[in-house]
């Protein structure tokens, strides 16, 4: 069985060499690819209208819908990146754990001025 480079030295000797028509006809039959599946897909990559999404389907093969939410489709909108959190920078660290505010602590008494949190007491 050829490699992967073998397989695309072989697609763009027949890319320089023929007419788009018969490139489709050449890799039809060299990979065992209908000629109207790869029509369509030469369709959808050339129409500046029509994005496809970007995600990853469970066989781990590309998705074949138009994206509609960005650069995925509805199906795969859960494997857009996250962006992430950004969180203050401080001067002073914490010295303790975690989710206790501790009026002694530096870093607690910036974040109290920063954000304007009242004090109860």
């Amino acid at each position: 069985m050829a490699t992967t480079s073998e397989k695309v030295e072989k697609i763009v000797k027949i890319v320089r060499e023929e007419t788009q028509a018969d490139i489709v006809q050449k890799i039809s039959s060299e990979f065992c690819i209908p000629v109207d599946e790869i029509l369509k897909k030469i369709q959808k990559d050339t129409d500046p209208k029509t994005k496809l999404c970007k995600g990853i389907n469970k066989n781990k093969t590309p998705c074949n819908f138009n994206a509609t939410c960005g650069e995925y489709c509805k199906k795969h909108i859960t494997q857009k990146p996250k962006e992430p959190k950004v969180y203050p920078k401080l001067t002073n660290p914490h010295f303790h754990l975690p989710g206790i505010f501790d009026p002694n602590c530096l870093a607690c008494q910036e974040i109290k001025n920063k954000e304007g949190i009242k004090d109860f007491n």
